[in-house]
């Protein structure tokens, strides 16, 4: 899972302790979102995979990727989300 947030180490402590729980947190300092990124947190999952194609990805990466945002962005709750990207990892893992 991707999220994206703007803060501080005040701030990083909070995600930490607020969605810890849930698994392993890792932050990474971006400084240049790419547009592809930017499609996939607004769901637009045409444009994500065009946005891979016109960057050489084969069609069957394309795919796979965009199978996987659909599932996450088409399941009914967090919970079905979570256990659709896990069954996704599984299968293609």
């Amino acid at each position: 899972m991707v999220m994206v947030w703007d803060g501080d180490s005040e701030s990083e402590a909070f995600v930490e302790r607020v969605f810890g729980g849930f698994g392993k947190i890792e932050t990474h300092i971006v400084t240049d979102a790419t547009a592809g990124m930017a499609h996939a947190v607004a769901r637009d999952l045409e444009a994500f995979a065009d946005w891979m194609t016109t960057r050489g990805a084969a069609a069957e990466e394309v795919a796979r990727q965009v199978d996987l945002r659909r599932r996450g962005r088409d399941a009914p709750d967090q919970a079905t989300a979570e256990a659709e990207g896990r069954a996704w990892t599984q299968r293609t893992g």
